[in-house]
């Protein structure tokens, strides 16, 4: 526990500035968008460019399989290495989609429980913007815009911004 407490500190005062306000926040009782999977097949592919600390970053998606999209995110370390990857699935729950996510440090040991992982339900699709409670993806053209909303404590801490470029 005290490693991911570490490590999200330490990944909040890192974080590059959002536009702003780029985020979404589910309010109590809202209905989760309807959607499937080729609503999003526009992610598809591997992506490349600054991330934490302008630090190369990247992230894939491959095209759905059973149901799911599966993707991963890899963020490097100021010598090369890996700092830390996400597991990611892109799936149904109930009539809407849900984005969950493990962490995982460079020695592959995980940042959640071993049965728990981070969810961000989809909230609205607009066009090649994606909106999850707490994440927005938003393609346009050969560029994809990641926006994280942090939180420390259960209270906002700001958006980690991600631009990438297609490497594919």
């Amino acid at each position: 526990m005290f490693l991911r407490v570490f490590a999200v500190a330490a990944l909040l005062s890192l974080a590059q500035p959002a536009w702003g306000g780029e985020t979404r926040s589910a309010e109590p009782g809202q209905v989760i968008a309807h959607a499937s999977l080729s609503d999003l097949a526009w992610l598809e592919g591997r992506w490349l460019g600054p991330g934490i600390e302008d630090l190369p970053a990247q992230e894939a998606w491959l095209p759905p399989t059973g149901g799911v999209m599966v993707g991963t995110f890899i963020q490097q370390d100021p010598d090369g290495g890996v700092m830390f990857t996400e597991h990611m699935y892109l799936m149904r729950e109930g009539d809407g989609l849900v984005l969950r996510l493990k962490h995982f440090g460079p020695e592959l040991e995980g940042w959640e429980d071993k049965s728990e992982s981070v969810s961000f339900p989809l909230l609205a699709v607009e066009g090649t913007t994606a909106y999850f409670d707490g994440m927005t993806y938003r393609r346009e053209g050969d560029t994809l815009h990641v926006f994280v909303r942090m939180e420390e404590e259960g209270e906002p801490a700001g958006e980690l911004a991600f631009h990438f470029s297609r490497a594919d």
